[in-house]
């Protein structure tokens, strides 16, 4: 696929930014916006909402030999916006374009970036696909009040006009909702028979949005789970509560799990919380953690162990960002995108120690035998000592495994 467009100069162009490079349909900006390289950009959002994966940005000024390329990475959660950012780093929240990028507004000749100073100036740009699209989708999460009685805000509706099929547990409900986006997005139902087909979509490259109504989250949660642990990124529109969203992209075994409502503002105060946790099975969720990313996997390494953890910050707005994974395991330059400014969402997994003790192939030959998963989760409930709803997910979560691999 290829978009083609022309953009203009402006007195105000810098083009000193050394992170990020943009494009925008606005027809003026002041001098503090050092990223923009061009403005009155007459592309279509829609058609750029569109391109997939790798993508190549040529740009040559209409009147001269000045010419520039871009190359990066079409962010999953892309909207239909008036403006095209291309960012060095790997950030695909917000208002990214592009990530992964080659170069930032600095990285350009200074001889194009005087010229582009001149209003006159006219940039000529192509964008085109290069290389297979990325094989993961995204997977965006909106709960709305039922019945509705507003608009969409405009970030949740830029979002949306991008995706490429809406799901709801009745798709009759999308059709105001497909109407007002005036998207090309199809309703589909968020039905359990069909929840397998909706993550092989997300599996190929789709961009799919689940809305679900604030009364019921119509069995939501498992399905985020699905869909991150098979590597598809997720990010809440709105309508979810962000300790909620947390816990569903942590992706953490059980249905139970504790909040923690106090702010978590000092290191100390931290660790003794999580003391708490002990060896209990259930995650927690710190709702305002005021400490560093750094200092948080610092504590849970402390005091716990090599816990599997999800840090959050920002649902919902266009700097949110996450990042899951095991405390001592997290990259450092992921951690400090993490800004000191604002507080933390902490998810934190309760105690797995000791399910690598647990006889997993003796019970899966029971439940291929014809034993019951309320006996044998009984069983393990006595030898164990786990409460018994986590002994019965656990010896479900196999039975359910052994159905799949029948299939």
């Amino acid at each position: 696929m290829i978009v083609r467009f022309s953009c203009r100069g402006h007195s105000n162009i810098r083009a000193t930014h050394h992170k990020t490079l943009e494009v925008t349909r606005d027809p003026e900006i002041t001098p503090r916006a050092t990223c923009v390289v061009g403005v009155a950009a007459d592309f279509d959002p829609l058609a750029v909402a569109r391109l997939r994966g790798r993508v190549r940005m040529r740009m040559r000024l209409r009147q001269g030999s000045h010419r520039a390329e871009i190359v990066g990475t079409v962010s999953p959660f892309v909207g239909v916006r008036p403006s095209l950012v291309f960012r060095l780093s790997d950030q695909i929240f917000g208002n990214t374009f592009a990530s992964g990028a080659s170069r930032a507004a600095s990285h350009l000749d200074r001889g194009l970036a005087a010229v582009l100073q001149d209003s006159e100036s006219v940039l000529e740009v192509v964008i085109e696909e290069v290389g297979e699209p990325s094989i993961a989708g995204a997977l965006s999460l909106l709960v709305l009040p039922h019945p509705r009685r507003a608009a969409l805000a405009p970030e949740p509706a830029e979002r949306l006009r991008a995706v490429d099929a809406l799901a709801a547990p009745d798709p009759n409900d999308l059709v105001e909702l497909i109407a007002e986006l005036q998207g090309p997005a199809e309703g589909l139902p968020f039905a359990e028979r069909k929840r397998g087909a909706l993550l092989e979509r997300l599996k190929t490259g789709k961009r799919l949005a689940v809305v679900v109504p604030d009364t019921d989250d119509a069995g939501l949660r498992p399905f985020v789970r699905q869909a991150v642990q098979a590597g598809i990124p997720v990010s809440p529109l709105g309508g979810v509560a962000p300790s909620l969203t947390t816990l569903w992209v942590a992706a953490f075994e059980g249905t139970d799990w504790a909040v923690e409502e106090q702010p978590q503002r000092r290191p100390q105060r931290f660790r003794r919380r999580l003391q708490g946790m002990g060896r209990s099975p259930t995650p927690c969720v710190f709702r305002r953690v005021e400490i560093s990313a750094e200092a948080v996997c610092a504590a849970v390494l402390e005091t716990l162990g090599d816990r599997s953890i999800c840090l959050a910050q920002g649902w919902g707005s266009r700097d949110e960002r996450y990042l899951r994974g095991s405390a001592g395991a997290m990259d450092a330059g992921d951690l400090a995108r993490f800004r000191a400014a604002d507080p933390l969402i902490v998810a934190v997994d309760g105690d797995r120690s000791d399910e690598g003790d647990v006889p997993a192939t003796l019970l899966r030959a029971l439940l291929e035998g014809g034993a019951s998963v309320r006996s044998l989760s009984r069983a393990l409930e006595a030898e164990t000592g786990w409460p018994r709803r986590r002994a019965y997910e656990w010896v479900q979560r196999l039975a359910d495994e052994s159905v799949a691999g029948e299939d």
